[in-house]
């Protein structure tokens, strides 16, 4: 082989190299900007009867990870510099609903709305509270507690 085949087979290696290098970085960089974390729950459910023999139960539905961003709406993201330009609060961080028309709905709702369909799912599982019951609602920033007790 002569010096000039073996320069562009040196050559042909680097070039493939270096598609290759800019194929890795473009996926690595597509990937760190598309992942935003999904809202994940975590939730409690707890029964018990006291001692006048009423039988009681707590649900708590509480958001996992959650940071400042997550209370915001898409319309509360927005706000207004004092010279009138809109300016938009860092939205990556914020945990987003699996569905997207949920964005428009502020996380106390949507975790209001899941934690009375899992606490009912609850009650059933376990024949609880089978001729209805009464409860108090209490929402806490990222965390929705449901307690109660049967009629």
């Amino acid at each position: 082989m002569t010096n000039n085949s073996l320069s562009f087979n040196r050559l042909q290696l680097l070039a493939q190299f270096c598609k290759a290098s800019l194929i890795c970085l473009i996926l690595l960089l597509t990937n760190a900007c598309a992942s935003r974390h999904v809202e994940n729950f975590e939730e409690s459910f707890f029964t018990f009867t006291d001692p006048e023999g009423i039988k009681r139960f707590t649900f708590i539905l509480t958001l996992k990870n959650l940071n400042s961003q997550d209370e915001l709406t898409l319309r509360e993201m927005m706000i207004r510099q004092s010279n009138g330009e809109r300016i938009h609060r860092n939205r990556e961080q914020a945990a987003i609903p699996e569905n997207p028309e949920d964005r428009l709905v502020p996380l106390k709702f949507r975790m209001e709305e899941i934690a009375h369909e899992k606490l009912t799912q609850q009650l059933k599982a376990i024949d609880y509270c089978t001729s209805g019951q009464k409860y108090e609602e209490e929402y806490e920033k990222g965390r929705y507690k449901i307690k109660g007790h049967c009629e």
